[in-house]
C-alpha cells in the first residue's frame, strides 16, 4: 500500500510539473511594408502587435494598440495562422512560416465595401 501511495504521489508530482512547465509562445510581429489596391508601400512607422499562443490548449490572443482580442489558431506543418473574427463578419489573418516571415491580411467591411490590405514583415518567436 505504501508503494502504491508513493507511485501515486510521484504521478501527481510529474503531472503537475508538466502542466506548470508548459510554455506559451510570444510572436512579436512587426510589419514595415503593406500593399493596397494601389501597390506595395514601405512604412516609416511599422505596424506592430504581439500574438500569445499556448502550445497545449491552442488558445491565442492578439495584443495591439487597440486592446486584446481572441484568435483562432491553425497549426500546420510549415507554419501557423491566426484568425481574428470581427463582429462585422470580416476576418484579419496572420500567417507565420517556420523562419518567422509573416503576412497579415485585413478584410474589413466598411460602408458597404471592403477595404482590404496586406502587410509584410516578420514575427520573431520567444517562449514565455
Amino acid at each position: 500500500m505504501a508503494s502504491y501511495r508513493a507511485l501515486l504521489a510521484t504521478l501527481i508530482f510529474v503531472s503537475a510539473q508538466s502542466s506548470v512547465s508548459a510554455e506559451a509562445l510570444r510572436f512579436q510581429c512587426r510589419f514595415d511594408m503593406h500593399s493596397t489596391i494601389d501597390g506595395l508601400e514601405f512604412d516609416e512607422q511599422p505596424f506592430k502587435f504581439d500574438i500569445h499562443f499556448d502550445e497545449v490548449s491552442h488558445d491565442a490572443f492578439i495584443k495591439g494598440n487597440v486592446g486584446i482580442s481572441p484568435l483562432e489558431a491553425v497549426v500546420g506543418r510549415d507554419g501557423i495562422s491566426f484568425v481574428e473574427k470581427l463582429g462585422t463578419g470580416a476576418l484579419h489573418i496572420t500567417t507565420i512560416n517556420q523562419r518567422g516571415f509573416a503576412v497579415h491580411s485585413r478584410h474589413p467591411l466598411f460602408g458597404g465595401g471592403i477595404l482590404a490590405s496586406q502587410y509584410y514583415g516578420e514575427c520573431p518567436t520567444s517562449r514565455q
